[in-house]
């Protein structure tokens, strides 16, 4: 284990629990089949990760670089074959410890140290209903709308940062359920080993690795519906006719379903969604025809 920065017990505990991988805990563990997809990947984890470390001053730090270049020289060393799974988790680490930094680096330091905690209310604020780091979140916005001192604003960063690690793990296994499902897609449907495929999939865990903060897991989430029209196309190309065809109808029970629960898609959903039923009723269509119909579905959007 890498060296810690403050020597606290807190601290002790986070990098002393293992650093499951998305990749190792839902399935996905696959050789690398292209590199420079890694290295992209990783490099833009650092780069945020870069952005927070200018805020709390300490991106030109010794130790910051030389986690950075320890990480960035894991990426480009990966061959073809390798996992990612090492890389992710050095990652999780290097993100964990940044979020030590300021105890570190601006101890007695009350600007510097409010700063940091001005940062994480802005920072979670979005996610202020979630449970796991509801209390500990309001706690630190009346607090820091106080006068308190140094040794305050340290306590109350600590407060907060041990409900870090189950908010993080929380949102990783969301994502993780969503994952499964496409990974179900993709061995089901016979593309598992699609290159491009593959390589979503580990630049996913890299960039999961990384996140600790609700925006990074709201634009993970972006990825994956950026996405998930690939994994769509691929089924409309590999998949036998029958398949395809089982497919679209499930999608379709799918977005009916949500609509009993509650959930409106809009004013032209009935007429897409019955006019894709009639379709399918009867019989089997051409590829063509599936495409457009799961295009369609796709096109529709959960009105508030």
């Amino acid at each position: 284990m890498e060296p810690l920065l403050t020597g606290l017990a807190l601290e002790k505990d986070m990098m002393a629990a293992p650093k499951e991988t998305v990749s190792k805990k839902y399935g996905w563990d696959c050789g690398v089949v292209n590199r420079q997809a890694i290295v992209d990947a990783t490099v833009s984890v650092l780069e945020r990760m870069d952005e927070l470390a200018a805020l709390i001053d300490v991106r030109d730090n010794e130790l910051y670089e030389a986690d950075r270049a320890r990480i960035l020289s894991l990426a480009t060393s990966l061959e073809l074959g390798d996992t990612v799974a090492e890389l992710s988790a050095r990652l999780t680490e290097f993100r964990m410890r940044l979020m030590f930094a300021p105890l570190k680096f601006y101890e007695g330091n009350r600007e510097m140290l409010k700063l940091v905690a001005e940062n994480i209310v802005d920072s979670y604020d979005v996610a202020s209903e979630d449970p796991v780091i509801e209390t500990a979140l309001q706690g630190l916005r009346e607090q820091t709308s106080e006068e308190p001192t140094a040794e305050d604003y340290e306590k109350m960063i600590k407060s907060f940062i041990r409900f870090v690690p189950k908010f993080r793990e929380s949102n990783v296994m969301m994502l993780g359920q969503l994952i499964q499902s496409m990974h179900r897609e993709a061995e089901v449907f016979g593309f598992s080993t699609d290159p491009e495929i593959v390589t979503f999939f580990q630049q996913l865990d890299i960039v999961v690795a990384g996140a600790i903060r609700p925006d990074e897991f709201m634009a993970i989430t972006e990825m994956l519906n950026d996405f998930e029209p690939t994994i769509t196309s691929r089924v409309v190309e590999l998949a036998p006719l029958e398949t395809l065809h089982q497919f679209t109808v499930n999608v379709i029970a799918g977005v009916q379903q949500a609509r009993q629960e509650g959930m409106s898609f809009g004013a032209e959903a009935d007429e897409k969604l019955d006019k894709a039923s009639d379709e399918l009723n009867h019989g089997m269509l051409e590829r063509e025809q599936y495409r457009m119909i799961l295009r369609g579905i796709r096109e529709l959007h959960v009105q508030a």
